[in-house]
């Protein structure tokens, strides 16, 4: 993924969720992401609306951009990394705000 897709999804998350919306995101079949997409998911300026993000992560690539998109990005949300989708949804509900 590069930069410009992050922002798109960034735009259309604002669209769908205007307030505070709490993200899962499937980056299981994710195999690259440029640092520059990293940095536009963690402090693009749309991000006003993100309360917290749940990435499910599968295999090594994904579990690696995820740790560094969480530890060196440094999202101003609370995000964490997840295998199941239901610990996933379970752990979003509870950052509702």
């Amino acid at each position: 993924m590069d930069a410009d897709e992050v922002a798109e999804l960034l735009r259309a998350q604002r669209e769908l969720s205007p307030r505070f919306a709490l993200v899962l995101v499937d980056a299981r079949g994710v195999v690259s992401m440029t640092r520059k997409a990293l940095g536009t998911a963690a402090h693009e300026h749309e991000q006003d609306s993100t309360a917290a993000v749940a990435l499910l992560v599968n295999n090594p690539v994904s579990v690696m951009l995820a740790n560094f998109f969480i530890r060196y990005s440094r999202p101003p949300f609370p995000a964490r990394l997840f295998r199941e989708p239901d610990a996933a949804r379970i752990w979003l509900r509870n950052h509702q705000r």
